[in-house]
């Protein structure tokens, strides 16, 4: 009885100081590889471990057991297996839980998440319930009722007592009818944790082709998001100063605009050039002064992004092959214009070729190819899709539906500074926007494509380029006869 107190005290003692801490833990987490796949193998080892054991005990050993053992000594054997059961039980699915917790923050929970924590938290407590409430009882009113089997000579049989006699005795009856309620609610308990763990595991079955379906922005969106609604004030002074201090770009000098763009004054005048003239066919800037030079982008990845590079050499690699631009790494010492990529708070960027050492954030939430690529065709001074001037022409924007705040994301460029490719509208280009992005409530869409409002928009996280997006590129830097 003392263990399984301890066990289970000790257990709801870590949920709950863990998930207090569980934001600040989960973002050092995605600070350090090795540290990550640590948690995610205890979270894979504490999961595997509790399912397992409950399908063994629950629909195995308990059924062949008791058609194998006398009676009593069966009962005898649960009664020493089943307060280790749902104590090691109560330790394994806390552990699950606050690892998934760490893993997934809060504040980036989507619809399968929501639905997998509560699965994990269904499996806790009714866990802990049975620890701690139902299994003393059962095992009580057990051993009550098979110390009055023994007095009448019972007891000795495989399997349930046949005799009539007993089964009219009504003391007997009074005591088998206190158990069977009894058991029944601890069974239900211990199927509603069973149950709570295969809804996480219909989850972790699914391939990482569905997550890679996800809109590219929507997911970047949802991300910067979450880093703004958590703010600095659980980060101590002074780390933060010295955070600052060391690093100028650990945040965005400008408020982000459309989720993931921190703009310069000239950016911002081609944004304000509102107009109803849409003679322009791609989202592209004019400016050749924003364009890299000779086509050659210069790009350097900090240190703390080497549990990045293998993506983004993909996304670089992809870039490279498919169009008339070359890219070439350097180191943090060189002087000239490159392309900063860091693990900052979020996944932004600057709009084309900005100048010296330009920010590009690939924070926590921004691990995917398409994150990386979308970013970087920013930085090289490809815009929005959604938000060319003739965009109203192939989607529509349900003003509406979009949350109090954010419709100045949804505005139309200026023609005066953009430049026209003669390009159609890409409705799965990855620079588009996701069809429910800045909904009011989640669900409801906020930009739809005329005539077949339900289909999907934007490119996937799996990181894909369109045809569009290829001539794109190559026609923005002039080589629109490269093959690819």
């Amino acid at each position: 009885m003392t263990f399984r107190v301890c066990a289970n005290l000790v257990g709801v003692s870590i949920l709950v100081a863990l998930s207090s801490l569980s934001p600040r833990i989960s973002e050092e987490i995605q600070r350090g590889a090795m540290f990550s796949t640590a948690i995610r193998l205890l979270h894979l080892y504490s999961f595997g471990t509790w399912i397992g054991m409950q399908f063994w005990v629950s629909f195995v050993a308990g059924y062949k057991m008791y058609f194998t053992l006398t009676r009593h000594t069966f009962g005898h054997l649960q009664s020493q297996l089943f307060p280790v059961y749902f104590s090691v039980g109560s330790c394994l699915s806390t552990v699950a839980l606050v690892t998934y917790c760490l893993l997934h923050p809060i504040q980036l929970w989507n619809g399968a998440e929501k639905y997998q924590v509560c699965g994990l938290v269904i499996s806790v407590f009714a866990t802990i319930i049975n620890a701690v409430y139902m299994e003393p009882k059962v095992t009580a009113l057990m051993m009550e009722r098979y110390t009055y089997e023994k007095e009448l000579g019972y007891g000795d049989s495989i399997g349930p007592i046949k005799d009539k006699a007993l089964k009219q005795d009504e003391k007997y009856l009074q005591m088998t009818h206190r158990f069977c309620v009894v058991h029944g609610f601890t069974s239900m308990a211990n199927i509603l944790s069973y149950t709570g763990c295969i809804v996480h595991l219909w989850y972790l079955t699914k391939s990482q082709d569905e997550r890679d379906n996800w809109n590219v922005h929507g997911h970047i969106v949802r991300v910067n998001e979450a880093n703004s609604r958590r703010g600095l004030d659980n980060i101590p002074i002074e780390e933060e100063i010295v955070a600052v201090n060391e690093d100028p770009f650990n945040r965005p000098a400008c408020p982000l605009f459309e989720g993931d763009l921190c703009l310069d004054p000239e950016d911002r005048d081609v944004v304000n050039q509102v107009t109803e003239e849409t003679d322009i066919k791609r989202n592209v800037i004019r400016n050749k002064k924003k364009l890299w030079p000779g086509n050659k982008v210069l790009f350097f990845v900090d240190s703390k992004l080497h549990h990045l590079r293998p993506k983004i050499a993909s996304a670089i690699n992809t870039l490279r092959d498919r169009t008339c631009l070359t890219f070439q790494e350097v180191d943090s010492s060189y002087k000239g214009d490159y392309i900063k990529m860091y693990q900052g708070k979020g996944c932004w960027s600057k709009m084309g070729r900005s100048g010296g050492a330009q920010s590009l954030s690939l924070g926590s939430g921004c691990e995917y190819v398409g994150v990386i690529m979308h970013e970087v065709m920013h930085s090289l001074g490809v815009w929005h899709e959604q938000s060319r001037p003739d965009r109203d022409r192939y989607v529509e924007i349900l003003w509406n539906n979009i949350k109090p705040g954010r419709k100045k994301n949804f505005k139309k460029y200026g023609h005066g500074k953009l430049d026209s490719l003669n390009l159609p509208y890409d409705f799965d280009s990855v620079m588009h926007y996701d069809r429910r992005l800045f909904s009011v409530d989640g669900k409801k869409p906020t930009i739809i494509k005329r005539g077949r409002p339900w289909i999907k928009l934007g490119g996937q996280l799996r990181g894909t380029l369109t045809t569009n997006d290829i001539h794109e590129i190559n026609a923005l830097y002039g080589c629109k006869s490269h093959s690819f």
